[in-house]
């Protein structure tokens, strides 16, 4: 159904996510995690091609994505503030190309110490910008767990500390795929049919 409605509009069917980082960061680290976190989630290598006059899935390799340092420091105050909106406003709205791209962006703004919050040390806002085929509201938060540990591993030059995946999500897919057949997609079909 994604692939289908990114297919009839020029709109972007895409997830935001804004984090607010403060304090020292490494931002090596944070690539390194940006990439594992990719290489980790088949969904997000996936691109759909078109094979018979039908969508197919085809797995990418992990191949590096880059996270785009924007820095703000230049800046006044106000303007840091209003500039990373804009940045991160263009962002959610620019479209994936489902044929070429990684499903993930990441953009890193830079809007250094803060009048307001001068303990707070360095001020960051990481964009996260993932193409709704990929992922959904409540993979946020795992996507937000995995590469919080990711990088502090990373960080802290440790071993990646998450277990291998037991399932991906199209093998999920292919589960629900075969197991909605029969009588059970016929009752499905009346029911929504009726309401």
């Amino acid at each position: 159904r994604l692939w289908f409605l990114d297919q009839l509009d020029e709109t972007a069917i895409n997830i935001p996510l804004a984090v607010r980082l403060q304090g020292r960061l490494n931002v090596n680290a944070l690539q390194t995690a940006v990439n594992q976190i990719v290489a980790r989630h088949a969904a997000l290598r996936t691109r759909f091609v078109m094979e018979e006059d039908q969508p197919r899935q085809q797995l990418q390799p992990a191949l590096p994505i880059l996270l785009i340092h924007v820095d703000l420091t230049h800046l006044p105050t106000h303007a840091r503030l209003a500039e990373a909106e804009t940045i991160a406003t263009r962002e959610s709205q620019h479209k994936f190309d489902l044929t070429q791209d990684v499903l993930l962006r990441a953009h890193l703004i830079q809007l250094g110490q803060l009048p307001s919050e001068p303990a707070a040390g360095e001020n960051f806002v990481l964009l996260l910008t993932l193409h709704h085929i990929a992922a959904d509201g409540w993979s946020l938060g795992v996507l937000l767990d995995e590469l919080t540990a990711v990088y502090t591993a990373t960080a802290q030059q440790q071993p990646h500390p998450l277990p291998p995946l037991p399932i991906q999500y199209h093998d999920f897919a292919v589960w629900q795929r075969q197991w909605l057949q029969g009588e059970r997609l016929d009752q499905q079909g009346d029911y929504w049919r009726e309401q």
